[in-house]
């Protein structure tokens, strides 16, 4: 259950670089920042290939990413980026990523 974690962990992880990493491609004209922006998206794709191979519902685990990855980037935007951002941005993008995930769990 652990290695499913740190798997889930890793591929959240991937999906968050490789979407931080975006503003550096320079719309994919920096073949540098292109390739690992590219790198990292591909590596939690297969991670998250692993984990639905090992049993995981895809129901579950896209739903999860969902929501956390653009709560996730847009934070690392607002913190590290300079994005400018209200409390009310802020508190509307928490609503939406946890209303995503949840939709995950409904049957």
């Amino acid at each position: 259950m652990i290695q499913s974690i740190l798997m889930f962990a890793a591929a959240l992880l991937g999906q968050i670089i490789g979407a931080s990493l975006l503003p550096k491609t320079n719309g994919f004209q920096d073949l540098k920042w292109t390739a690992i922006s590219l790198l990292s998206f591909g590596m939690s794709l297969f991670v998250i290939s692993l984990l639905i191979k090992r049993g995981f519902a895809l129901s579950i685990v896209v739903p999860l990413l969902s929501g956390l990855v653009p709560l996730t980037v847009g934070l690392v935007a607002i913190w590290f980026q300079g994005e400018p951002a209200s409390y009310a941005k802020i508190a509307m993008l928490i609503a939406a990523c946890a209303l995503i995930s949840l939709a995950g769990f409904i049957s």
